[in-house]
Formats: C-alpha cells, sequence, structure tokens
C-alpha cells in the first residue's frame, strides 16, 4: 500500500506541471495568436490557430514535464518527502511566472525593443524576471492555501482532467475556425491578349554560377541549359536585392526597393502600383501565383489578379515570438545550437491548411502537379503564371539521390542549415567558418537541390509538350538572390551585395518567338521583367507605367533590335541601421556599407576580378567618388516615389536612412 502510494504521489509530480504546461501553454498560443491576428500588420491567419496552440502546448508542457521530474527528485531527497500541499502549489506558481516571463519576453524583444543582448533589452528582462520572481512567491503563497483546504469537489482537484477537457476546447475551437482561402478570382480585361502563354519560373536563393549554362563544372541544370541553347541566356543579370521580400516585390512592381518599400516581415506589396499579375488579366490572360516561399503569398498581396493562388506555409519557427526569441538566444549561446533543429522537427508535425505546402516536403513536384492541373481546367484560355521554387533553399536536405549525387562516400558531419551566427552584413560582420570539407559537402548539397528542381522542371516541360503548348509558351527563369558559402565570410543571403548573392540566372526561351542560341552580355535587371513580360503580352506604353524603373526589352529581343543604352545596375538592401547598396557601370562595381558608426566604400573591376577580392577604392578614388554619387542619385529618386502602405511621401524612417548614408546632415 506504502509502496502505491508513493507511486501515485511520484506520478502526479511529474504529471501535474506536465498538464499544467500543456493547457497554460495552449492558451498561451491561443493569446499570442489573438493578438498578433488584431494587429494591423498581422502575418497570421485563422488557419495558423490551430498550430500556435499545439507548438505553444509543446513546448509548455516539455518544461512543465523538465519541472515535474526535478520535484520527484527534490521529492526522493528530502525526508520526508513534502506534501501535495506544497508541491503543487509550487508547480503552479513556477509554470505561471514563466508562462509571463516567456510571453511578455518575447513580445516586447520581438516587437519593440532592439537587438537581444542591446542594453534596453537586457533591462528591460531583467525587471521583468524580478517581476516574475515576486509573482511565482506570490502566488505559491495563495495556492498553497487553497490547496490545503478541503473544501473542493474532487474532480476539480484532478489536473489531468482540467487538461484534457482544456485542450479539447482548443482542438475543437480550432477545427472549426475557417482556413485562409487560397483561390482568388478577379475580372478580366477587355483586351485580346496575344497567342502567348507566359511563364514566370523563379527558383529561390539559386546562384547563376552554379547552372551549366553559366559555366558550372557539375552536371546541375541539364534541362536549363536545354532552353539556354534554344533561347537567349543574359549572361550579366542582377537583383535588385538579396532577400526574398525585396526581390520579389521588385520583379512583379518593376520598382527598387527604395519604390515599393517592401522590406519587413510583415510588409505587404502597395496597394497603389500596378502589379504584374494584375496588369496581365487587365489583358485577358488566366492567371496564377504558385508558391512554395511563404512571403510570396496572398497575405503579402502577391496574389492580386491571381485567378488561382497556392502557396507555402510560414514555419511557426518564423512567427511564433517566443520560438523566435529562443532561435535569437541560439545564436549567441552555444549551448543552445541545438534549438532550431528541435523546433523544426515540431514545425513538421504541426497540422497546417490543406491548401498550402509544409516548408519540408519535396515541393516542385507538387507546385508542377498544381500548375498543369490548373491549365487543364482551361485548356483553351491564355495564361500567365508565376512561379516560385524553394529547393536551393534551407535547409537543404535533398531527396535521394540528390543528397549524394555530387559527394557520394561522404562520411563527415552534414548541414543541412548554415552555421548560427550574428547575421550582420558584410564585411563587418563576418560568419564563423567550418572545416573546408564539411563546406564543400555542404555546397553539393545544395547542388543537389539544384539537380532536383532542374528534374522537376524537365518534367514541367514535357507537360507544356505533351499539351502542344510549348511552341507558344514564354517561359522566363531566374532566382530572387542567390547564396554565399563564406565567400566573403558570410552565410546564405541578405548579408551583402557581392556577385553570390545578387548576379542571378535569367534565361528566356520561347520558341516560337524568339531565337534560339543567343548569349546577351549586356546587363539586365529584375527592374526589367515586368514591362518586357507586359510587351511580350501585348501591352502598349500606358500611363501607369511610366513610374517604373525598368525597360521594355521585348521589341528588341524579339526582333533582334536595338536594346537601347546601357543602364547601370542598382541593388540594395537596409536590415534596420544596417544599409548596403551598390552600382554596377561597365564593369567596374562600388559596394557602399554602413553599420551603425562603421562605413565601408568598396570598388572593383569585375572584368579582371570578377570574385571581388581586391578592393580597388583606395588606388581609385575618383571613379569611386563618381559611383557612389550616381547610386545616391538613383536611391534619392526611388526614395521620393516611395510606395508606402501609409504614407506616400518620404517619412521619417527614410529620413533616417539618408542620414545614415549621409545623403543629407
Amino acid at each position: 500500500m506504502t509502496r502505491t502510494s508513493a507511486s501515485q504521489r511520484a506520478f502526479v509530480r511529474v504529471a501535474y506541471p506536465t498538464a499544467l504546461g500543456i493547457v497554460g501553454g495552449g492558451l498561451s498560443g491561443l493569446a499570442e495568436f489573438a493578438v498578433l491576428s488584431g494587429s494591423g500588420d498581422a502575418t497570421v491567419t485563422p488557419a495558423d490557430l490551430l498550430p500556435y496552440a499545439i507548438l505553444y502546448a509543446m513546448i509548455w508542457g516539455a518544461i512543465g514535464l523538465g519541472l515535474g521530474v526535478i520535484l520527484q527528485v527534490v521529492a526522493m531527497l528530502r525526508r520526508p518527502p513534502p506534501g501535495a500541499a506544497t508541491e503543487r502549489p509550487l508547480a503552479v506558481s513556477l509554470m505561471v511566472a514563466g508562462l509571463v516571463l516567456g510571453g511578455l519576453g518575447a513580445y516586447a524583444n520581438v516587437r519593440f525593443l532592439p537587438g537581444m543582448l542591446s542594453a534596453p533589452s537586457l533591462l528591460f528582462d531583467l525587471m521583468l524576471l524580478a517581476g516574475c520572481v515576486f509573482l511565482a512567491r506570490a502566488l505559491f503563497r495563495a495556492t498553497k492555501r487553497g490547496a490545503a483546504s478541503p473544501a473542493r469537489a474532487p474532480w476539480m482537484r484532478s489536473p489531468l482532467l482540467i487538461a484534457g477537457i482544456g485542450f479539447v476546447v482548443v482542438l475543437v475551437v480550432g477545427a472549426l475556425l475557417p482556413a485562409e482561402e487560397a483561390v482568388h478570382g478577379g475580372a478580366t480585361g477587355d483586351e485580346t491578349p496575344r497567342d502567348l502563354n507566359v511563364l514566370l519560373v523563379v527558383v529561390d536563393a539559386l546562384r547563376a554560377d552554379h547552372l551549366g549554362c553559366y559555366g558550372y563544372e557539375r552536371d546541375t541544370s541539364p534541362n536549363v541549359d536545354r532552353i539556354a541553347r534554344e533561347g537567349i541566356t543574359f549572361v550579366n543579370a542582377y537583383a535588385q536585392a538579396p532577400v526574398t521580400k525585396h526581390s520579389t516585390a521588385t520583379l512583379v512592381t518593376g520598382l527598387f526597393p527604395s519604390s515599393h518599400g517592401v522590406s519587413g516581415i510583415s510588409d505587404g506589396l502597395p496597394e497603389d502600383t500596378p502589379v504584374l499579375t494584375e496588369e496581365m488579366q487587365k489583358l485577358g490572360y488566366r492567371t496564377a501565383v504558385l508558391s512554395a516561399n511563404a512571403f510570396v503569398s496572398p497575405l503579402f498581396g502577391f496574389a492580386r489578379g491571381a485567378d488561382f493562388a497556392f502557396s507555402g506555409a510560414m514555419p511557426m519557427s518564423q512567427k511564433a515570438l517566443q520560438v523566435r526569441v529562443a532561435r535569437m538566444l541560439s545564436a549567441r549561446v552555444p549551448g543552445l545550437r541545438w534549438a532550431p533543429a528541435v523546433f523544426a522537427a515540431i514545425d513538421r508535425k504541426l497540422p497546417r491548411s490543406g491548401e498550402s505546402l509544409s516548408p519540408y516536403e519535396e515541393q516542385a513536384g507538387t507546385l508542377n502537379d498544381m500548375l498543369l492541373s490548373w491549365i487543364d481546367s482551361a485548356p483553351d484560355g491564355r495564361f500567365f503564371a508565376y512561379v516560385h521554387y524553394m529547393e536551393p533553399h534551407m535547409p537543404l536536405v535533398p531527396p535521394p539521390p540528390f543528397d549524394t549525387k555530387f559527394d557520394p562516400g561522404y562520411e563527415g558531419k552534414v548541414w543541412s542549415d548554415f552555421p548560427v551566427y550574428n547575421g550582420g552584413i558584410l564585411p563587418f560582420n563576418p560568419g564563423p567558418a567550418m572545416p573546408e570539407r564539411e563546406r564543400t559537402n555542404l555546397v553539393a548539397r545544395y547542388d543537389g537541390t539544384i539537380a532536383y528542381f532542374d528534374q522537376e522542371f524537365g518534367r514541367l516541360l514535357e507537360g507544356l509538350e505533351a499539351r502542344g503548348i510549348a511552341q507558344n509558351t514564354l517561359i522566363l527563369v531566374t532566382s530572387d538572390h542567390g547564396e554565399e558559402f563564406h565567400d566573403h565570410g558570410g552565410w546564405g543571403h541578405g548579408i551583402s551585395l557581392f556577385e553570390e548573392l545578387i548576379k542571378v540566372p535569367f534565361v528566356m526561351w520561347c520558341p516560337g518567338c524568339l531565337p534560339g542560341g543567343g548569349r546577351i552580355e549586356r546587363p539586365v535587371r529584375h527592374v526589367d521583367v515586368m514591362p518586357t513580360l507586359l510587351g511580350a503580352a501585348g501591352a502598349g506604353d500606358e500611363p501607369r507605367y511610366a513610374e517604373l524603373d525598368g525597360r521594355n526589352l521585348w521589341v528588341a529581343l524579339a526582333e533582334g533590335g536595338d536594346m537601347g543604352p546601357e543602364v547601370p545596375v542598382f541593388s540594395e538592401c537596409s536590415k534596420g541601421a544596417e544599409i548596403i547598396r551598390s552600382l554596377r557601370v561597365g564593369t567596374e562595381k562600388l559596394i557602399h556599407a554602413v553599420s551603425g558608426g562603421r562605413e565601408r566604400v568598396m570598388l572593383f573591376d569585375l572584368s579582371t576580378d570578377p570574385l571581388e577580392m581586391n578592393d580597388l577604392s583606395a588606388e581609385k578614388p575618383e571613379a569611386r567618388n563618381a559611383l557612389a554619387a550616381w547610386a545616391t542619385d538613383i536611391q534619392t529618386l526611388a526614395l521620393s516615389r516611395r510606395k508606402a502602405s501609409k504614407e506616400r511621401t518620404i517619412d521619417e524612417g527614410t529620413m533616417e536612412t539618408l542620414r545614415a548614408l549621409g545623403y543629407i546632415q
């Protein structure tokens, strides 16, 4: 009897805080969802309610389990063991105080405060911690008195029953809420389109120099290489930003990032500027946006004018505040670097809308199936489709045999993501190096994801040919940005404007309307994509296109005419107080970086130094200053036409950007 009672007490010590963590965590997730979904810049939708609740229930249930184990160990070491009148109030007070600390701390750090290690953030966290210590003490005293009272009904003292009821309520409410709509209809225009389908293919994080048609030694891209041979390859094509949100907004608006104003995690496309899909719809095209990237989705306005939209699901680890704080901590505390992998594993298990892709599954095949099915739904209509693939993007988990295709027999450490580091802009904040053998395997896995995408791209071409529409389908293959593998001391993207991040593939193919085998050395830009595709579709020079920053190259491409004078290639990116911009004119390229009180201006000659290893700024001060002044003029003009969601004039934040770059005093 004594043994049974002891085992029951041990079970309760562990089960009570675990159940409390599940219920408290689920309610905490619901509260966070309610706050974020009600804000003006919400990135969460009704479909996120259930994943939010489950994610937080899992996190805090695990914390409660750990607390319960600690209570059991303490009870085993103490004689006589403490009673329920002490253990349960202690669990309640610690869990509630922990939820308050985690919830308020995450919300304040992510939404309002600067970097987690900044003085204001550390001061706030210390004050919050002190407050939660007092809260735990007060709750312990109050609940201890309540636990000692026999007046409550027996069922009210059952934490597992209360936990079960609470979690069932969470599941029912989440299941009943409607998911975000994935299909968007719209009226079509009266103009008659040309007898031409248009397909814009964007491959996320794809470096141009890792494709065979751009001289790569590995056989990563036979199908893209094929359309390059049969179509037109632009050897020097540039993205206007090294970040997906900035770059894709430029692709579909024809505006520089400083003009369209899309930069933050919650920013959507401006409502007062033409969008490519919408303009194609006005020309009479059936339109679709299919994306495996959650930032290129209806939530952020990328489905404007789309008759059909299908988008990826943003991982909860990019939405949930407490998980984002944990990820930021893992970047700074070596002992927590296991956390991102755990959160990714949880993400894979969470339920998500049936109209969206998991960010961890093989996606190219799914997107192709959806696209071909949509084409078959109205086979006689002319269509425009934007398809955004994610295969070369992290995490690098190519399916067999592509995972070992370019590095068979490797037995060392396998990296599916980049090393964690502060992530500041280059050249100021380089990341940690990894052993060269591990880095080459990481690159091999990256190449494997490209090869997998290329295989699926070949299947898409076969699908178009089997339907008899390949001859009159214009395909443009490009990327939103490249990827860095410690080329200049960094990892990933969004950290610099070196060639590996902004020089992108740009291949156009249309057997029935473009000459084959062309290679054009003249630089082209992402801002040229929208006006060129509209030109291919038959759009004229309408007044609403007058403010586009790009040029219509279609007539010159289709008829072999003059492409006009060479234009400078301007790119930019900002991360809070860290700002970078670049300008290429001819073979000279300037990079201007500002990070806090530090500033660096670099000049490179790409004809003799394509890898940008030899800074000529000190040797050629006149060329450096001339390009810097030119870049200032371009960005100042772009900022003067900024399309902000709330203001159309240059706001104070933009003025601060100008001051940081030295444009104004």
